[in-house]
């Protein structure tokens, strides 16, 4: 069974660590060679990413067999995106001269933003005031503690939007009535608005997926009436690391009249896929593919989790090789 990349720990030498000579971190002056501590840095980064990311956990749900067997009109509902999350921080690429202050030890101010790539990509990162990146600014609203739903047309790009129209064309090849919500579930955030901090998302999706009944009364959409249920889609976490991707979904049945959640499930997989720099150029396109492609594989899985398993499929075969993670409980 194949291991999670989560789980997979990236040291100095990956054959011998135990005999990792850390003196080659010193110059012929003493000093430490910063590329190198930036390497073992990032290793044990991601040595701990299981431990940082195991802190919520909730046990998948299948839906009864004679609740799935009456199902025949879905409506798909994406649900908010927590921003990539980039390892190393991509700011050396993107602006090279940081790259050499640092170098020099030139004091420069960098902070942790979100921002917006050029291809509308939300991104959990490092600014500077000279930067080419925009800061996302979040519209900030009176109830943004609250869960709430509002209307598709963001200016960024949400992947969960990319996967529930993907999941509707995958329903609708397998005679099941779907429509994809003109509506998407808005996250609670614990202040105003959500923080730099991914943490600060992952804690608010963690929230969302372990509700056993909805905090959003579907009735109130006038679209929702007609449907046997509502299906939810969203993201726990994706990132780019060392060059390689990873994608966790999550999905939920509701059922409108009264907002039980009487299934729910998780998946994840990675790739080795190059580095963020090839990734996210040109507009981020060849990384939307990616995820939708890896998204779309996860999602024939959820499906059968939850007892939808699909008999046929109106997708092209990926032919990204993935390594799909053991179906475990979900972590955040």
């Amino acid at each position: 069974m194949p291991e999670s990349i989560l789980n997979t720990a990236l040291s100095p030498n990956t054959n011998n660590s135990h005999d990792f000579d850390y003196r080659a971190l010193l110059t012929r002056f003493g000093k430490p060679r910063r590329n190198r501590i930036d390497s073992i840095m990032t290793g044990i980064f991601i040595l701990l990413l299981p431990l940082v990311l195991s802190g919520c956990q909730a046990p998948p749900i299948k839906a009864p067999a004679y609740k799935t067997a009456q199902l025949r009109q879905i409506l798909v509902v994406p649900i908010e995106t927590p921003p990539l999350e980039v390892i190393p921080d991509p700011i050396d690429n993107r602006l090279p001269v940081q790259r050499h202050f640092r170098n020099m030890e030139i004091a420069t101010p960098l902070t942790k933003k979100i921002y917006l790539n050029p291809g509308k990509l939300l991104v959990s990162g490092l600014i500077s005031n000279e930067d080419v990146v925009t800061e996302f600014a979040p519209d900030i609203e009176q109830d943004a503690h609250r869960p709430s739903l509002s209307p598709l047309g963001q200016d960024y790009w949400l992947p969960s939007q990319a996967l529930a129209e993907n999941l509707v064309t995958q329903l609708t090849f397998n005679n099941i009535k779907s429509q994809l919500s003109s509506h998407y579930y808005r996250l609670p955030s614990p202040t105003a608005r959500f923080s730099s901090d991914p943490a600060d998302w992952r804690k608010s999706v963690a929230q969302w997926y372990e509700q056993t009944q909805s905090s959003i009364d579907y009735r109130s959409l006038k679209e929702s009436a007609g449907f046997d249920a509502v299906l939810e889609i969203g993201i726990g976490h994706y990132r780019i690391f060392e060059g390689q991707t990873a994608l966790q979904i999550l999905m939920r049945l509701v059922d409108p009249a009264d907002g039980t959640v009487y299934a729910r499930t998780s998946a994840e997989t990675y790739t080795v896929s190059g580095s963020s720099q090839s990734l996210l150029g040109n507009e981020g396109q060849r990384f939307k593919q990616l995820i939708t492609d890896m998204g779309m594989r996860l999602v024939d899985r959820g499906l059968g989790n939850i007892g939808l398993p699909l008999r046929k499929t109106a997708l092209n075969p990926s032919k990204i090789p993935f390594v799909e993670a053991p179906p475990v409980n979900t972590q955040f």
